[in-house]
C-alpha cells in the first residue's frame, strides 16, 4: 500500500468516527498523489474503500466486545480502592510544580502498591494535565482509569475514554500567561525522544528546536509526529494555536512549519472544493479570513516576538559571562534588556510598531559630545537662515532657496543678468572680491531695451559714465529725498 493511500484510509476512518483529520490528510494526500495516472488512481481508490471498510467493520465488533466486557466487570467486581481518596482534603497540593510535575505526582501515589495504569494513560493524564491546570480534575482522571484498569487489562487505552478527554483539552480554554510574557509553546506529544510530552519552552527557544529536530530527520526514513499548541496574548487576550509538526517533511522551524501549512491551503483548490462542498460559502469565507488572519497578522507577530527574545539573548550573554566590558556597553546591553521588557507588552496589547531600539554609539560618551556640538552648530546655521532646525534638515541642511526675480537683475561680477543656476549668497561674495564689468552690465541693460536708468546714491560718476556708454539712454541721478520725490514727474515729462 503507499503512503498515500494508508493516510486516505486514515482519513476515512477516523471521519466514520467523527474525528476530523481533513486539515493534515487534504495536504498530504494531494502531494503524494499528484502526477498519478488515471488507472493508478482508481485502482488506489479500490483498494482505499476495501481497506477502510475492512478497518471500520473489525473496529465496530472490537468495540461492541469491550462494552460488553466492561459492563460485565462493572456489575461483577467489588469496589475497587480509589487511589486519591483522602489525598488532597482541599489544602494546597504541590504548590509551585508544573501541572506535568503534579500529574506524576499523583500517578505515582495511585501506584504506590503497585501498577495500575498503562503508558498511553499516562501520556494521556499528563496531557490532560498540562492543558485543565486544575489537579482536583486530574485526580478524577486518574481515578477513573486506576478503577477501570482498562489498558492494563486489554493493552490500549480505552477509545470511548481517549475521545472525551481528548474533547475537553481541545476545547478548554487558553492558558493565562503574564501579558507581558513571550508565547509559551506546549508539546502535547511527539514521537521524538528528544521531546518529552508535556514538555513546556518559550516560543524563540520551540523555533530553535524544531528546526533543528526537523533537519536532524530529514535524512532518516520517516518522520516524527509532533503535536503542539502556543499560548499567547494577541491584541490584549489570551488566546492560543494548535497544530502538528512531522519532523523530517522539511518544514523548517516552527513558525517556518505554521506559515507554509497556512499559505498551501490558503491556495489549494482541492481544500477549498471541500470546504464549499461540505460546509458552504460561508464556511470557506471564514476559513479563508482565518488564514488571512494567521498569515498577515499572528506569523508577523510570533516573528516580532522570536526577534525581541534573540536581543534579550545577546545582550545577556556579555553580562552573564564575565567578560570584561566598558561603562558605555555595560549601559547599553542593560539597555537592550529594558528594551525588550518595554516591547513585549506592546506586542501583546497589538502594537506591531515598536520603539526604535538602543544603539551601542548612543553610549558612546566622546561621540555624544561631538553629537551635541553638531547640533550647536546646526541650530546656529538655521536660525541664520530665518528655518527651525527641522525645516533646515529637510532642505539638506541648506538655506531655502530664493524665488528667481521676475525682472531681471544684472550683477557687476557677471557682466550680464543672473542666471537660474547662479547662487545669489556666491554671487555677493563674488561682487566684494572680484573684479567688476560695469561697462559689460550697462551695454547689456541697453540690449534688454532699457527705457531710463535712475542712479541713486551721492554724486553723477555713474550717470555720466552711462551717457558715454549707451547714448542717447535717460539718466537720472537721486540724491536726496527732493530727488525721489521729483523722479516720477521727470520719468513722466521724459515720455
Amino acid at each position: 500500500m503507499y503512503p498515500f493511500e494508508a493516510e486516505s484510509v486514515a482519513y476515512a476512518v477516523c471521519q466514520h468516527y467523527g474525528l476530523d483529520t481533513s486539515d493534515y490528510s487534504f495536504g498530504y494526500v494531494a502531494g503524494w498523489s499528484s502526477g498519478k495516472e488515471l488507472s493508478e488512481l482508481k485502482a488506489s481508490l479500490e483498494t482505499i474503500r476495501a481497506t477502510a471498510n475492512d478497518l471500520i467493520t473489525k473496529i465496530d465488533g472490537h468495540l461492541a466486545q469491550l462494552q460488553q466486557e466492561r459492563e460485565a466487570q462493572q456489575e461483577q467486581a467489588p469496589a475497587i480502592w480509589n487511589g486519591l481518596d483522602g489525598l488532597i482534603n482541599d489544602k494546597p497540593f504541590m504548590p509551585g510544580a508544573t501541572p506535568e510535575q503534579q500529574a506524576n505526582a499523583l500517578i505515582d501515589f495511585a501506584e504506590r502498591d503497585g501498577q495500575r495504569l498503562g503508558n498511553g494513560e499516562r501520556r494521556l493524564i499528563v496531557d490532560y494535565a498540562n492543558v485543565i491546570r486544575d489537579y482536583h480534575k486530574v485526580a478524577d482522571l486518574i481515578n477513573e482509569l486506576c478503577e477501570d484498569g482498562f489498558e492494563i487489562q486489554h493493552g490500549h487505552v480505552d477509545a470511548s475514554v481517549q475521545m472525551r478527554v481528548e474533547r475537553e483539552i481541545a476545547e478548554a480554554p487558553p492558558i493565562l500567561l503574564d501579558p507581558e510574557a513571550e508565547p509559551l509553546v506546549t508539546v502535547i506529544w511527539s514521537e521524538s525522544a528528544d521531546l518529552r510530552d508535556g514538555e513546556q519552552m518559550p516560543l524563540s527557544q520551540a523555533e530553535i528546536v524544531f528546526k533543528a529536530l526537523d533537519d536532524a530527520m530529514k535524512n532518516e526514513p520517516g518522520y516524527d509526529k509532533t503535536k503542539f499548541r502556543i499560548d499567547f496574548t494577541m491584541n490584549g487576550e489570551a488566546d492560543n494555536y494548535e497544530g502538528r509538526q512531522d519532523f523530517g517533511d522539511g518544514d523548517g522551524s516552527l513558525i517556518e512549519h505554521i506559515q507554509g501549512y497556512h499559505e498551501y491551503y490558503a491556495q489549494d483548490e482541492s481544500w477549498k472544493n471541500h470546504v464549499l462542498h461540505h460546509e458552504g460559502p460561508e464556511a470557506w469565507e471564514a476559513d479563508k479570513a482565518e488564514r488571512d488572519m494567521i498569515l498577515g497578522e499572528f506569523i508577523p507577530y510570533l516573528k516580532l516576538h522570536c526577534n525581541l527574545s534573540a536581543m534579550e539573548r545577546e545582550a545577556q550573554r556579555p553580562l552573564q559571562s564575565g567578560e570584561t566590558l566598558t561603562p558605555e556597553q555595560t549601559a547599553y546591553f542593560n539597555a537592550v534588556l529594558d528594551y525588550v521588557r518595554q516591547c513585549r507588552p506592546l506586542l501583546n496589547q497589538g502594537q506591531y510598531q515598536l520603539p526604535e531600539p538602543p544603539r551601542l554609539a548612543d553610549f558612546d560618551v566622546d561621540l555624544q559630545e561631538y553629537k551635541a556640538h553638531v547640533m550647536d552648530e546646526i541650530q546656529r546655521e538655521a536660525a541664520a537662515a530665518g528655518m527651525t532646525v527641522e525645516e533646515y534638515a529637510a532642505n539638506g541642511y541648506e538655506p531655502a532657496a530664493q524665488p528667481e526675480p521676475e525682472i531681471p537683475v544684472l550683477f557687476n561680477c557677471l557682466g550680464r543678468e543672473k542666471e537660474r543656476s547662479d547662487s545669489i549668497s556666491a554671487l555677493l561674495v563674488r561682487q566684494v572680491q572680484s573684479s567688476v564689468f560695469m561697462e559689460d552690465t550697462i551695454r547689456r541693460m541697453g540690449e534688454l531695451g532699457l527705457d531710463a536708468l535712475v542712479e541713486i546714491g551721492p554724486g553723477k560718476a555713474l550717470s555720466g559714465f552711462v551717457k558715454k556708454t549707451v547714448p542717447g539712454l535717460p539718466v537720472y541721478a537721486v540724491e536726496t529725498p527732493a530727488d525721489v520725490e521729483a523722479l516720477e514727474g521727470l520719468v513722466k515729462e521724459n515720455g
